[in-house]
């Protein structure tokens, strides 16, 4: 029968390398999930026609002021409602404009397009013209201060991370359980009666 010292060295040795284990599992499952919801945004983005657009003027302050980050649909222009924030071309080929609905109305000739007038939420008037559209870009989520974390996501080294958890967590998910490294095996040893290490 092993003496308390030698109980006490075995509990360590079979203690730690399942403490290695469990944190590498840890470790692992965020990895996994951080790919998940990556791939997630991407795949609901082509789907349902969601994407990101930065606000970099003040005009939708203060509910969206300069630095905004915001989730917009693809909508048809039928689906405009009045109050919705939306993102529609400059005549022109100006860079387009993210106002508030005022006012939607029908076009005689296109019974698909509609004419919007807007507005921004800083602004003490509508903009000058209305603008005939078919379709328009709907703010769904605007997140003040958003643009940059997101500037930081799409630098090379965040999307360089990111892939490497993906394909780490896949590697991980094909691999032989008995040869993953800090996997801890244990099999017991008769003449102590206490779980002995083995090598994998």
């Amino acid at each position: 029968m092993p003496s308390l010292l030698e109980q006490t060295r075995i509990d360590a040795e079979v203690t730690a390398p399942a403490r290695t284990s469990t944190t590498a599992s840890v470790l692992v499952t965020i990895a996994g999930l951080v790919g998940i919801a990556v791939l997630a945004c991407v795949a609901s983005g082509w789907v349902f026609g969601l994407s990101v657009i930065v606000f970099t003027t003040g005009s939708m302050a203060p509910s969206m002021p300069t630095g905004t980050a915001a989730i917009v649909q693809h909508v048809d222009a039928s689906r405009v409602m009045v109050g919705d924030v939306v993102t529609v071309p400059r005549p022109g080929g100006a860079l387009p404009v993210t106002h508030r609905v005022e006012s939607v109305g029908l076009v005689a000739d296109d019974a698909s397009a509609r004419s919007l007038v807007l507005k921004g939420d800083a602004n003490d008037t509508a903009d000058r013209e209305p603008y005939v559209v078919r379709a328009a870009e709907r703010v769904l989520v605007a997140v003040p201060g958003g643009a940059a974390a997101l500037s930081v996501l799409r630098t090379p080294a965040a999307i360089g991370i990111t892939a490497g958890l993906v394909a780490m967590v896949f590697v991980w998910s094909f691999w032989p359980p008995e040869r993953r490294p800090f996997e801890s095996h244990k099999s017991s040893d008769p003449s102590s009666g206490s779980p002995s290490m083995t090598a994998p």
